[in-house]
This record gives C-alpha cells, sequence and structure tokens, in this order.
C-alpha cells in the first residue's frame, strides 16, 4: 500500500513509475480486502461518505498521478526531461540559423530528431535531407559521401549522437572532395557545419 501511494502521489525520478502498474495487480485483492473491513468496521454513520472519498482516493491512486502529469507538461529547458530522462535537446537556435542561410536546394545530413523538426515546422527544406546514423559500422561515412555528392549542404548534429557518442568531424574548418568545409559552430546543443564549392568572402 505505501509502495502504490509513493507511485501515486511522489514524482519519482530515475525510478520508472510507471512500472508500479504491475505492483498494482498483486495488491488489488489484499487492498479490496482491508477496505471492505474498513467500510465493515468503521461506524455506520460514516458508510454513506465513504464508497465516495473511497472512489475518489481509488481514482487519484490508479489512474492520474498529479506530480508526474505537471512535470512534464511545465519543463520547458532542454536537457534531460524529469519524468523519463531521454534528452531532449534544444533544436530552434540551429533551425534560426538554417532558416536565415539556407537555400531549398541544398543537402542537409542530421540527425532523425532535427529532421522531424524541420519536417513538423516547414515541411523539410532541404533536398535531400540524409539522416546520420551515430550507431552505423562508420558513421562519418555518411557525412564523407553527402559531401562528395553534393556540391553545397549543410551538417547539423547534436551534443550526444555527434559529440559525445561519435565525433565524426573535427571542429575546424577543412577540404574534402574539391569542398571547403567550414565549421560554424554551435547553436544550442546541435553544431553546425556548410560545405561549399567556393565559400563566400
Amino acid at each position: 500500500m505505501l509502495a502504490l501511494i509513493a507511485f501515486a502521489t511522489l514524482t519519482l525520478k530515475d525510478n520508472r513509475p510507471r512500472y508500479g502498474v504491475s505492483i498494482q495487480f498483486w495488491h488489488i485483492l489484499i487492498m479490496a480486502t482491508g477496505l471492505y473491513a474498513a467500510i465493515l468496521i468503521l461506524p455506520k454513520h460514516f458508510q454513506r461518505l465513504l464508497p465516495w472519498g473511497l472512489g475518489a482516493a481509488l481514482l487519484l491512486l490508479f489512474y492520474w498521478n498529479i506530480p508526474h502529469s505537471l512535470a512534464p507538461a511545465l519543463h520547458t529547458q532542454s536537457g534531460f526531461a524529469p519524468i523519463n530522462d531521454d534528452y531532449h535537446p534544444d533544436l530552434s537556435p540551429a533551425y534560426q540559423y538554417l532558416r536565415a542561410h539556407s537555400s531549398p536546394d541544398e543537402a542537409l545530413v542530421t540527425s532523425e530528431t532535427f529532421s522531424m523538426y524541420l519536417d513538423w515546422v516547414d515541411g523539410q527544406p532541404f533536398d535531400p535531407t540524409i539522416e546520420y546514423l551515430y550507431d552505423a559500422k562508420n558513421p562519418e561515412k555518411i557525412i564523407y559521401d553527402a559531401i562528395e555528392a553534393h556540391p553545397r549542404g549543410w551538417v547539423v548534429l547534436d551534443y550526444r549522437t555527434g559529440y559525445l557518442w561519435t565525433l565524426p568531424l573535427p571542429f575546424e574548418d577543412f577540404e574534402y572532395e574539391g569542398k571547403q568545409v567550414q565549421f560554424l559552430g554551435w547553436y544550442g546543443d546541435q553544431y553546425i557545419f556548410r560545405w561549399t564549392d567556393q565559400l563566400p568572402a
């Protein structure tokens, strides 16, 4: 019973509270027996009020955890989410930069997350958009193949997949297959490269 109350009323970070549902099935019989005994034992003048209070308590215990409902709804910062610890990147600064400086006929190499964000915001303005697979055998080959195949384009990668878990490009300007590749820096927790046949002065 104490575990159920904790799952229902507390914000338990890193403990995956949703898995408490499996515990509930084992406790239903015990809880039902105890509640029935409480109804029989309590004085008669409480018996009319008890079913309503019991119904509200069970609803809150089993179906609605108020702190857990509010925590993700009110969380607006990038980084690790407060409930499931998933990483939520800050995509807006990189998007704003690309929107101001890119053309629709340019290629883009980026993560699935940023690609989906572009598709949601303005219908995927790049042609083509190439997904960077950080867990591929040679993930950097995806980028270098794109640079070789397309005259102009961008690389937008995030902190985790493009820096913490892999580091496919050096953080500096370089030349590849006759193309100039320019490191433009970090925008939020995304970093941006641009390649072209001829960089503007």
